[in-house]
């Protein structure tokens, strides 16, 4: 769920290769990582890895780990240990094994498929680093209504620049984007304020975001305009945007 979760955020290009692999952090807490220079998403794994450093897993067999998981056979048998839970969820049972740049992922009955690939060489940004503190310039808002108020302005923005605008305050979110035939646009919607502030991000990243979203989204900023925005959902802060260039 992490890695896939995650994946879409890599690097597409290939200037800076290790920015194409999901990451996989090794320790005490696990985390799946990517960033694209652009973003920064990372998400939590239960349990614990040996080792430390990062485990860079190209995107493209993250992808051929999630078909193979969904097809792969349920255990033909299970440990006397098990208990029926247990049982029903054996199938989730992953071994991990690597050694040098070779990656070995075993899984389904009796962990009898086995994916194996190279790992992409690098050092991947420390990112505990990069993740920014919010301040109270913050506003949080239903996902299902931030989603119909940038589909509502999607036309609009990518007859643009692309960007869409975010004003917040006094229990207000206004959104606008601006097209070279239309105009100006602008939506509102209702908001729970801390403190009001404005931003301008890239509309397919916020849409990339927002997609499958629902329940309440917090949107912080980070410092001035130009700071990244740190977006928080379910209680989990796991999103960082750097915000578009504009003049208000």
């Amino acid at each position: 769920r992490a890695l896939r979760a995650v994946a879409p955020y890599t690097a597409k290009e290939d200037s800076r290769p290790v920015l194409t692999a999901v990451a996989l952090k090794r320790g005490e807490e696990v985390e799946a990582v990517a960033a694209d220079g652009f973003r920064l998403v990372w998400e939590e794994v239960t349990g614990k890895l040996p080792g430390s450093g990062m485990l860079l897993i190209p995107r493209r067999a993250v992808a051929a780990l999630e078909y193979l998981w969904k097809r792969s056979p349920a255990p033909a048998h299970v440990g006397e240990d098990f208990s029926p839970a247990q049982a029903a969820a054996a199938k989730r049972l992953v071994l991990l094994e690597w050694k040098g740049q070779t990656l070995r992922v075993r899984f389904g009955g009796d962990q009898e498929l086995v994916l194996a690939m190279h790992l992409v060489e690098g050092t991947f940004p420390s990112y505990g680093q990069l993740i920014p503190k919010p301040t109270d310039r913050s506003f949080t808002a239903m996902a299902d209504e931030l989603k119909r108020a940038v589909s509502q302005l999607a036309g609009v923005a990518k007859d643009g620049a692309g960007i869409v605008r975010l004003q917040w305050g006094e229990g207000e979110l206004r959104l606008s984007a601006s097209g070279e035939s239309i105009g100006d646009v602008k939506v509102s919607l209702s908001a729970q304020v801390n403190e009001s502030g404005r931003i301008a991000l890239n509309l397919s990243y916020f849409e990339e975001y927002l997609k499958g979203k629902d329940g309440a989204i917090t949107l912080a900023m980070t410092g001035p305009e130009s700071s990244p925005v740190l977006i928080t959902y379910q209680g989990r802060s796991n999103h960082v945007i750097m915000p578009m260039f504009v003049q208000w």
